[in-house]
């Protein structure tokens, strides 16, 4: 026993100086992406597995890691925040689709490419006057921005430009009549536009584009390697093994490895595809559609709970803030009241996803970087104590003056009488629109889905995405919200009821006073 117990000490006092001197294990490559972008990018395949991403880009970023000697992790951003991201330091890698600007981007470095493809333009299949950009003059166009369409779009003034995130709901807007075509990327556009019978492939190329990784300015190091692991993957032919897992050996790509193009085969026979085709195949019947929500609720599950958790923290702070701010405002000096009406209106006043992008994105260049849960929480905390603290300041001014006066009257300090007879009965006033509170901060807790939280909300996303299944997984996730809030509206309620018992009791005990008081005096 005793040797056992020595064994553990030195493990715990060893434990750090071997995990600083870099004894612990292998490097850890951190890449991010935007799986809603879908295949073959980066997506969830839900008959594979929920937990594993798959797309021809996490194949590449696993194979350069294999051959770095690093273990990968992946992690998730929104495509509009991958780069604020990285420059953050979230994560070392970022693949997804990116195509290196004609000039240097502040704090972020590119590697060699290991894609090239084409832009096309897709419409529906009655559209026939668009044949080309040129044709495009006073129309809607769709497309997902990067470096090479904002410049290429440049010589059309004239074509109504309208950005999306992903290539599902371009494709949707398209067929529904909200947009005229759209500019893609080929991989994009050779997946997508395959399960859309109504939309036609303009056949001629809208220029060549190259994808690379995005890395932050000081990683010179992981850049250099990375971009030898790119050359020995197209030396030795892994990279174009990928490509053509996923059917992109096309003529663009073929001539950046200086192989000649080969015959594309049959999209059918593509692998990659295959397995796109069997996450999108809808349900035959109601046992593979029940039997496909089975295997969201764990992922469902998990996301609820650190929704609740987030959320609980969140209305927490919410509260003992908004409580604070309240007092202040009508028991402070003068000054310290204008002070906490200034901090409440400049709350109320600016949105909370301004609050949460500050907080979390702008704070770092001071030298404050948070956890993104705990950058959520103060965000969502901040923003909702002022509403907490115009609750509490309704529910106080709603104290009688003559209950301030009385236990006073008593000897109590200003302190002491506020805190045991003025919120007390304050609190009571306060509950129903706290409570109301706590339900829009549990809605708006997905918000933090923008900072690289995967809650309830980013989970329904994910999982949409991978099986093109909004309303039923929407239905799904909905129930999950309403069964998350249900009991909490039902202690609220319970609390309510109490008070209002102890409030009716009181009440009572006054009336028998006055009634005795009145039999003496008779």
């Amino acid at each position: 026993m005793a040797r056992q117990i020595l064994f553990f000490s030195m493990t715990v006092l060893l434990g750090g100086p071997l995990m600083a001197a870099g004894i612990s294990g292998p490097r850890v490559l951190r890449w991010a992406s935007n799986p809603e972008s879908g295949p073959p990018y980066a997506f969830f395949s839900w008959k594979q597995s929920l937990k594993q991403v798959s797309g021809m880009e996490a194949d590449v970023i696993r194979e350069v890691a294999k051959r770095l000697g690093c273990q990968e992790r992946f992690c998730i951003n929104d495509w509009d925040n991958l780069i604020p991201g990285l420059r953050r330091g979230l994560y070392d890698v970022v693949i997804n689709g990116i195509v290196a600007p004609e000039r240097p981007m502040p704090g972020v470095i590119f590697t060699r490419p290991y894609f090239r493809g084409t832009r096309q333009l897709v419409v529906r299949k009655d559209e026939e006057t668009i044949v080309s950009l040129a044709t495009a003059q006073g129309r809607r166009l769709g497309l997902i921005p990067d470096a090479g369409t904002q410049e290429l779009l440049a010589a059309y003034p004239g074509i109504k430009v309208l950005y999306y995130t992903d290539e599902y709901e371009v494709f949707f807007d398209l067929k529904r009549g909200q947009i005229d075509a759209i500019l893609m990327d080929s991989p994009g556009v050779l997946y997508h536009s395959s399960i859309q019978p109504d939309t036609r492939v303009i056949e001629k190329a809208v220029g060549e584009l190259e994808y690379v990784m995005a890395l932050r300015a000081e990683d010179g190091e992981w850049l250099e390697q990375i971009n030898q692991a790119l050359e020995e993957m197209k030396a030795d032919g892994s990279l174009w093994a990928i490509m053509r897992h996923w059917g992109l050996c096309q003529k663009p790509f073929c001539q950046l490895l200086g192989l000649a193009e080969e015959p594309v085969p049959e999209l059918a026979s593509v692998p990659g595809y295959r397995q796109f085709l069997e996450n999108v195949q809808p349900p035959t019947c109601w046992r593979e559609l029940t039997e496909r929500y089975r295997k969201f609720l764990p992922l469902l599950g998990q996301a609820a709970l650190i929704t609740l958790e987030l959320s609980v923290v969140s209305m927490g702070i919410a509260v003992l803030l908004g409580l604070l701010l309240a007092l202040l405002r009508l028991y402070a000096p003068v000054v310290i009241r204008w002070l906490a009406l200034l901090w409440i209106e400049f709350l109320r006043g600016t949105p909370l996803l301004i609050q949460l992008f500050f907080i979390f994105y702008g704070l770092p260049f001071i030298g404050i970087s948070l956890p993104p849960f705990w950058a959520a929480v103060l965000a969502l905390g901040l923003n909702y104590s002022a509403f907490e603290a115009e609750n509490y300041r309704a529910g106080l001014s709603s104290v009688p003056q003559a209950q301030m006066e009385a236990a006073r009257a008593l000897g109590m300090t200003q302190l002491q009488a506020l805190r045991h007879v003025i919120v007390p009965q304050a609190f009571s006033f306060v509950l129903p629109p706290m409570t109301n509170d706590f339900i829009a901060l549990l809605k708006d807790s997905s918000l933090a889905s923008l900072v690289t939280m995967v809650e309830l909300t980013k989970t329904y996303t994910l999982l949409a995405n991978s099986c093109f299944d909004f309303f039923g997984t929407g239905l799904v996730v909905a129930l999950v919200y309403l069964l998350i809030g249900l009991p909490f509206s039902y202690f609220a309620h319970l609390a309510e009821r109490y008070m209002s018992l102890e409030k009716q009791a009181y009440r009572g005990i006054y009336a028998r006073r006055r009634r005795k008081r009145g039999r003496e005096l008779g």
